[in-house]
């Protein structure tokens, strides 16, 4: 059976975006499904250029390890929208492509429009292109469209909004009742 690569913030730290891909590994290990863990939250301590770049090393290196030496057909990645960290979705992406490997895309901001439009023309070339090979495209909700103008085939779109834990819900509706 093959699996898939899971790539994203883990907590710590805790932010919205890290506790969702959690909910999300979570939800393949209780399901036992097949599936690689890479983690991207990067070290505590200097955030300099050297530092990221080591992280991001060892991160691709995670992933070709899997890619090479596991079956696996199907990468989910968690977008960042700065330079920076295109630079690491850009060989995360464009690694997968190469292995031929389906690539489902997750931007869970609404502002990635405004850092592609901060960038230099050829380097919204290399976005536009990297992202449009990916299979999918989630984002939280349909008025998130407009942030990825640039994909070419508007069905790779696909949306799924944030959710909370059904007990949580059950809990908060059970106390909102009594009051």
């Amino acid at each position: 059976m093959s699996a898939v690569i899971l790539i994203g913030n883990y907590p710590p730290p805790i932010s919205g975006q890290s506790i969702a891909f959690k909910t999300l590994v979570d939800d393949f290990k209780k399901n036992k499904k097949k599936y690689f863990f890479v983690n991207t939250v990067e070290k505590d301590g200097k955030r300099d250029l050297l530092s990221r770049s080591f992280d991001y090393i060892t991160i691709i290196l995670k992933l070709l390890y899997i890619l090479l030496f596991k079956k696996t057909v199907v990468v989910y990645h968690i977008l960042s929208s700065n330079k920076i960290g295109f630079f690491r979705d850009f060989l995360i992406i464009n690694i997968s492509f190469i292995f031929r490997k389906k690539i489902i895309l997750h931007s869970h901001n609404g502002n990635y429009n405004i850092f592609f439009k901060s960038c230099s023309v050829s380097l919204q070339k290399v976005i536009s292109s990297t992202i449009n090979k990916a299979d999918k495209i989630i984002l939280l909700s349909k008025r998130l469209t407009n942030t990825f103008f640039f994909v070419n085939d508007k069905k790779k779109l696909e949306y799924v909004t944030n959710g909370i834990s059904t007990k949580i819900k059950k809990r908060f509706n059970k106390n909102n009742q009594s009051n």
